[in-house]
């Protein structure tokens, strides 16, 4: 309950220094309130007791999807503070963390305005390309794996930047 109330509180004061359009109009935040709800809900329904699934999952097509609809500034905020939500209180959050939260950045950066469908192209493979040097970075030096999962990590974060940016367009 802290840390939810904390993010809030991080997200409000963000949010009440930058006057972005979006945050006047009631519409807008029932939408970013439902997208931000379904995703969280879903990750923590699907996440859980799970070796590769949590790296699969297009926990980056949140931020994707709202940095489409409402631009880059709310996009990166709102996938901070999923990204640090969605995995809380898991056995491999140390590692999961920093794997949602620099593939979700990482996408939302490259995304930018996002006028073509080979931009969404190009963030998908981003947010693959950061989860996969996040993964060699946070998880590959402290786990003992074989080498089917040296495979299927990999393929894990390639699938997750697709889907991501294939639910984002």
């Amino acid at each position: 309950g802290a840390l939810v109330i904390m993010i809030a509180a991080f997200v409000h004061l963000y949010f009440s220094r930058r006057h972005l359009p979006f945050q006047f109009e009631a519409r807008s935040l029932v939408l970013v309130a439902l997208i931000f709800i379904f995703f969280i809900v879903s990750a923590r329904l699907t996440i859980p007791n799970r070796t590769v699934l949590p790296y699969a999952f297009p926990l980056a097509a949140m931020g994707l999807l709202i940095a489409t609809l409402f631009g880059l500034e709310t996009g990166i905020v709102f996938s901070m503070a999923l990204s640090i939500l969605a995995p809380y209180n898991l056995p491999n959050a140390f590692d999961l963390t920093p794997y949602y939260l620099l593939s979700s950045i990482t996408g939302v950066l490259i995304l930018g305005n996002a006028r073509r469908v080979w931009t969404f192209f190009r963030a998908g493979m981003a947010t693959a390309l950061a989860g996969i040097v996040t993964l060699i970075a946070f998880r590959f030096p402290f786990v003992q794996m074989d080498a089917v999962a040296l495979l299927q990590l990999p393929g894990a974060a390639i699938f997750s930047g697709l889907a991501a940016c294939s639910i984002a367009l």
